[in-house]
């Protein structure tokens, strides 16, 4: 950085014009494997490729011709089969406690890659308690002596929102600082607001340990506490992905690098363990969305009349598919275009659960993520998908484009 200002400076002084082309060297591109796995729950792998900074960014970054594998130290292996936009899906045999699992990836026209990792042991379920309004909460850990143990603690609202919160523990200050980037003409945040709460045990080894939060934000009831056991490889990949994203804005801040334990490549194969207080847990969302959306609604930002009548169905399926289409009107009639594929519904680092759907037609919803906006009582739950997409007009200004979908099943409370 430094190299590169001394270089400008004499230039800009002496009033000069030229612009200077620097030949970056172009590196060949590596695959970039992400999955996450817990117990008896299927393998779900995203498989992608880096892009370097001279290639163009709207292409997509998919590789959908991977073989994706799956070895585990008990002798099961899986072959994952290729949902679409990149996201590989098995369910013959699922993920178990105490097994080391291998993964491997081959793409023709790329190096092949691999890691290991397990799901950690399960741990003694904690406490957690709400207090004051749910403005506080405390979660009990009964960690285990001798072990190196990472934790991933969040709060999720009734409406599928997450809460930020602040960790107050003093033990664990100089952990919570790494949420934080250091900016010269700031001090650290102790104790900076988190949506997820990664933490290692050494202040508590063995120990009994009362978590606290604070959160002012927690004013609604049935609220559910994410308490997850991580493996070293999750942490240490989400905290750099925190530090990282924290950092994007900073300009004084060199960049931080995403750790990684893809041997070969990138990305992340890691394991955890998941204990849920409270009604919302990863399966009853999944119950609730599984179903038939039809668009309900358009609106554009300047509005656009022209692009409010496309008509758009999908149905998301209990194994991780999708089907639908999209209907397009054109000067020559209408156009339909598939939408067959898989979806991923994603919790971690967002401020909302989301439903990303994963296809290799080339349409503006290829790998769209369509956020969850409502979700009430199971025995009737009211659920709205909406996405928004950024485009650009005939003129080529800037549009915003906002939908609507509702699921079909949903009935309307009738008022007698």
């Amino acid at each position: 950085m430094h190299r590169l200002f001394a270089l400008i400076c004499p230039l800009a002084l002496l009033g000069c014009e030229s612009i200077l082309e620097i030949e970056l060297e172009r590196v060949a591109p590596e695959l970039v494997v992400t999955s996450l796995f817990t117990e008896h729950a299927p393998w779900q792998v995203m498989v992608q490729h880096t892009v370097g900074v001279q290639e163009d960014l709207t292409h997509p970054s998919i590789i959908d011709h991977a073989t994706v594998s799956i070895e585990g130290s008990n002798g099961s292996l899986i072959e994952l089969v290729h949902r679409g936009g990149g996201f590989y899906y098995g369910d013959a045999s699922l993920p178990q406690s105490g097994i080391m699992y291998t993964i491997r990836v081959e793409a023709e026209g790329y190096r092949s890659v691999e890691a290991m990792d397990q799901i950690p042991s399960r741990l003694k379920p904690p406490d957690v308690r709400y207090l004051q309004s749910n403005e506080r909460s405390t979660v009990t850990l009964y960690d285990v002596s001798g072990v190196e143990n990472y934790y991933a603690i969040s709060v999720l609202s009734p409406n599928i929102y997450w809460q930020t919160f602040n960790v107050l523990n003093p033990e664990l200050e100089d952990q919570m600082k790494r949420f934080s980037v250091e900016d010269p003409f700031s001090p650290y945040v102790n104790r900076p607001r988190v949506e997820v709460a990664l933490i290692h045990d050494r202040p508590f080894d063995g120990k009994q340990f009362d978590l606290s939060l604070l959160n002012n934000a927690f004013d609604q009831d049935d609220l559910s506490t994410y308490i997850n056991s991580i493996s070293k490889a999750y942490y240490d990949y989400y905290l750099s992905k925190i530090v990282q994203k924290n950092a994007e804005h900073l300009s004084l801040v060199e960049p931080a690098p995403l750790k990684s334990n893809i041997r070969g490549g990138r990305g992340v194969f890691a394991g955890y363990s998941l204990y849920v207080d409270g009604r919302l847990t990863p399966e009853n969302i999944k119950n609730q969305i599984i179903g038939t959306y039809d668009l309900s609604g358009t609106q554009t930002i300047p509005y656009d009349s022209t692009l409010v009548s496309d008509e758009i169905n999908f149905t998301l399926h209990s194994d991780q598919s999708v089907t639908g289409f999209i209907k397009y009107d054109s000067e020559g009639g209408s156009m339909v275009t598939s939408l067959e594929g898989g979806y991923t519904v994603t919790d971690h680092g967002s401020a909302e659960y989301l439903v990303h759907l994963h296809h290799d037609t080339n349409t503006f919803f290829r790998n769209a993520k369509l956020r969850i906006s409502l979700l009430s009582e199971v025995s009737n739950p009211r659920i709205e998908l909406t996405m928004k997409q950024v485009s650009n007009d005939r003129k080529g200004n800037r549009i915003e484009i906002h939908r609507t979908f509702r699921k079909r099943d949903f009935v309307e409370e009738k008022i007698p």
